[in-house]
């Protein structure tokens, strides 16, 4: 049985990982339409094309500090999920001793990773990896690449771009603001379409918080990823 567990959401695991660089395919030395610009005009490799914004901010994922704690609930398809902690402490040496923790499909992990500071997303993904459980419950949402995803700063409702290229499409665009676990952030959508098929990731991030506070992540109508900021304290 843990056997058929495994192989099931690994493939999901796997879908989300390719479904992540199709999203990110744009941003691979394309420039995109500033979201502040309003009308189209020549891009490299597409048409741009951008609607109204609030202020430019900067967001950088995955910037921790010592004291800070997280837990996410997360759901997949057939009612399956489980969840994870994150707590950070001082590793010495300029890194971050990371303590992670949970369980999925009624299997518990934990284990502990020292990242360095500018490369935690990178090194948690590669140290939870090692445990089955905790790579299809953990690793997706870090494995995202975010920094990408919002490196424009547009958090204002109704920031939006979409770029066009090779007969693929991608959008973004804030719809609204959601709040998790007390803290607000903007929500909206991030869409791609290539080959006739559709993925979305729908988001809710605020560019002081290092993680989204929450994200369902399509790559099929039956194969999806969602997480759910429960607690944070330290922030």
């Amino acid at each position: 049985m843990r056997s058929v567990i495994r192989s099931k959401w690994l493939r999901i695991l796997v879908l989300a990982m390719i479904a992540a660089m199709v999203l990110t395919l744009p941003l691979a030395g394309c420039k995109k339409a500033p979201a502040s610009q309003t009308g189209g005009g020549q891009d490299t490799g597409g048409q741009g094309t951008g609607g109204s914004s609030g202020a430019a901010q900067g967001v950088a994922f995955f910037k921790f500090e010592p004291g800070q704690h997280l837990k996410y609930q997360v759901s997949m398809p057939g009612g399956q999920g489980g969840w994870f902690t994150l707590d950070i402490s001082d590793g010495g040496g300029g890194k971050l001793k990371i303590d992670f923790a949970g369980a999925f499909a009624g299997q518990a992990f934990s284990g502990t990773v020292n990242a360095g500071a500018d490369t935690v997303a990178a090194d948690l993904a590669a140290g939870a990896g090692t445990n089955p459980f905790a790579a299809v419950c953990l690793v997706p949402v870090v494995a995202i690449p975010w920094n990408q995803y919002f490196s424009d700063g547009q958090w204002g409702l109704g920031s939006k771009w979409a770029y066009e290229a090779g007969g693929a499409t991608w959008s973004f665009e804030v719809t609204g603001n959601e709040t998790y676990a007390g803290i607000t952030g903007s929500a909206g959508t991030w869409k791609a379409t290539a080959g006739g098929q559709t993925t979305t990731c729908t988001f809710c991030v605020n560019p002081d918080f290092p993680m989204a506070l929450h994200t369902k992540f399509y790559t099929a109508a039956d194969a999806w990823l969602e997480y759910t900021l429960e607690e944070a304290t330290g922030f």
